[in-house]
Order: C-alpha cells, then sequence, then structure tokens
C-alpha cells in the first residue's frame, strides 16, 4: 500500500555565486534505500526510484512524498532507470537478470510489466526518451555486443536490437546515474567504460560507430560513468575511476562533437557520477556530483565546492534538473535528497 510521509527540510541558507542567489535545502526520506534514477518533471512533481523495488514522488515541491515499492514475480527489483512521460506516467527499469521494465498511468497506483529479460548477462545501465513515444535503453554486452531496447509508442511495447559494432573484452556501461545513454534529434550518443571509454554515435537510426575519448579506462571500475550534450558538437563526459580518487582528469568537455576534449581538473581528482548543465540569468552553469562532493562549474572554468551550512561537501549519485531551469535536484545513498533553487 502507497504511504504518505511529510518531509522536514533539514535546513535551507543562501549563497552567492557569480551574483547568483541559490537556497539549498536537503531532505531526508524515511527510507534507507540508494537512489541512482531520478526525474524532476517540473517545479513540483519529482520521482525517484531505488533498489529493494521502492519508488516515489512528490506533488509539492518535496515537502510531501508518497512512497512504495512494486515487486515482480516475488521479487523486489533493484531501480536505476526512471522515465517520467508526465506526472503521473512513468517507466522503471531494474538492471540484472531478470530484468524488469515497468510501467504506470495512475502515480504508482498500479504497475504493468511491459518487458522483461531472463538472458544470463543482461544489465540495463540506462534509459530515456525523445517524447512522449519514443524511447530507448541500453544494457551492457550480451555475447560481445551492447543491446538496446526501443519503443515508440510510449513504453507499452519494446523491440530489442542488437548494436553491430562489437564491445571490446572487459567494456561496458555503468548504472551510475541513468545519464550514459541521450537522444539528440536523431543522434543517439551512449557511453562505455571499463577496459576503454568510448562514445557509440547512431545517426538517423544507423549502426553505432565507436569513438574514443581520453577518459581514464583499463580497469572494470575506471571510464565514463556520465555525459551531457547540449547538441552534436558540445558536450561534457564525466568518470574516473570509482575505487580512487585521485590527480587524474575526470571531467572533460568537447565543442566539436568528440574530435577533440578540453580538461576540466576538479579538485582532487573528484570523481563524477552525474553532469548536467543549467542555465540561469548570470551565466551557463555545469552541475557536477560525485562521492567527493557537488560542484558548479562557470563558463570560463571557475570551480565552486557546493557545501551545506556546516561546510559538509554534498555527495550524490544522481542529477535532475527542472525544465524551468529554475531547480536542481540530487539523489543518493541512505534516502538523501537536495535541492538547489536559483532566485
Amino acid at each position: 500500500m502507497q504511504k504518505s510521509f511529510l518531509i522536514l527540510w533539514c535546513f535551507c541558507f543562501t549563497l552567492s555565486l557569480k551574483a547568483q542567489q541559490i537556497e539549498l535545502r536537503t531532505i531526508q526520506l524515511p527510507v534507507q534505500v540508494s537512489i541512482r534514477a531520478l526525474q524532476a518533471v517540473n517545479d513540483s512533481v519529482v520521482w525517484f526510484a531505488a533498489n529493494k523495488g521502492v519508488f516515489g514522488f512528490t506533488k509539492d515541491g518535496g515537502n510531501n512524498w508518497h512512497i512504495d515499492s512494486a515487486a515482480v514475480d516475488g521479487k523486489y527489483p533493484e531501480f536505476r532507470s526512471i522515465a517520467a512521460l508526465n506526472d503521473s506516467t512513468v517507466l522503471l527499469l531494474s538492471i540484472d537478470s531478470p530484468a524488469y521494465l515497468l510501467r504506470t498511468n495512475n502515480y504508482g497506483a498500479s504497475w504493468q510489466s511491459v518487458y522483461s529479460n531472463h538472458s544470463k548477462g543482461v544489465f540495463f545501465d540506462s534509459m530515456t526518451f525523445k517524447d512522449s513515444l519514443q524511447g530507448i535503453a541500453i544494457s551492457d554486452p550480451i555475447d560481445g555486443h551492447f543491446m538496446i531496447i526501443k519503443t515508440t509508442d510510449g513504453g507499452n511495447n519494446w523491440q530489442e536490437l542488437k548494436v553491430t559494432s562489437p564491445a571490446m573484452k572487459g567494456e561496458g556501461c555503468f548504472a551510475a546515474s541513468n545519464t550514459n545513454i541521450q537522444w539528440l534529434q536523431n543522434s543517439v550518443i551512449f557511453a562505455t567504460g571499463g577496459s576503454t571509454s568510448r562514445l557509440f554515435i547512431s545517426e538517423n537510426n544507423g549502426a553505432f560507430l565507436p569513438k574514443n575519448t581520453p577518459m581514464i579506462s583499463g580497469s572494470t571500475m575506471t571510464g565514463i560513468f556520465t555525459m551531457h550534450f547540449e547538441n552534436k558538437l558540445n558536450g561534457f563526459i564525466g568518470g574516473g575511476n570509482y575505487l580512487q580518487s585521485d590527480t587524474t582528469t575526470t571531467l572533460y568537455q568537447t565543442n566539436d562533437g568528440g574530435k577533440t576534449w578540453q580538461p576540466i581538473k576538479l579538485p582532487d581528482g573528484a570523481f563524477v557520477s552525474c553532469i548536467k548543465t543549467i542555465k540561469t540569468k548570470n551565466d551557463n552553469y555545469l552541475i557536477v556530483t560525485g562521492h567527493n562532493g557537488t560542484y558548479m562549474v562557470d563558463s570560463q572554468h571557475h570551480i565552486k565546492d557546493i557545501k551545506n551550512a556546516d561546510g559538509q561537501s554534498l555527495t550524490f549519485y544522481t542529477i535532475s534538473i527542472t525544465p524551468s531551469q529554475k531547480q536542481i535536484w540530487m539523489a543518493g545513498k541512505s534516502g538523501k535528497m537536495a535541492v538547489l533553487k536559483f532566485y
């Protein structure tokens, strides 16, 4: 049964960044779950999904939360991908075999299983929608090839597609923050890590062609964990070594579609779990988070480490920015969330 909770803001304070007033609020949900799937539908409605089959949403900007869980065949899946098509229509995708994709159109009062996969080695990392009908999700390689599932009817039916370009041995994707696959007009891009760090790009539903990047790679937990492209030319990749933060560059920018990359040095080689961009009245900012902290990077690559009122770093897994570009939502371990509001 769905339960409702009133969440008290832990604290609220303002800080100034380049004369930009920002309000920070943190939330502690009453569930100890790891949240890597997050979507802010608008300034009021925010959805999340987590492990233990847990999902939740707010309709009033985070003051009240409706939290529940969904089970399939007696199993509570680990959800790491989410797609909210509107306030009440949402899809949740779990990671490993058996992987399930659930869909609701009534705020989670009931769920329909629209896809499942019991294949050995299946591991879904990320899902995104181009519009209310067209969606796509990426799985780690099965028999040496990445697998894509695609829908053209709002997630009711899904088709499996094999990426013809083979994966390198030890290459995979990371289900870190639901941000390693993206739709850009008629192009689809996904990012990899492990033995090598590459971008796979498909134009007009054509074959996915791999492109090398300078991101660190070579071991299981290294590579590109997240990416964000503004358009086909301008984009960012982030990641690093999940197990060891050091002086290695973990964030890169391209202005020519990945032909060349410029490093952005974060403090102490901070690991990057998620990157997003936001446009404010004063500047365009890159928002970066991971288990070392949360940073705002302006257009001149000046970096601000965002901390709470006690001077502690904000450590999260994933970010979602509202369509209004006024709020940055973040979520992470142990049911912890935060929102930055711009004024």
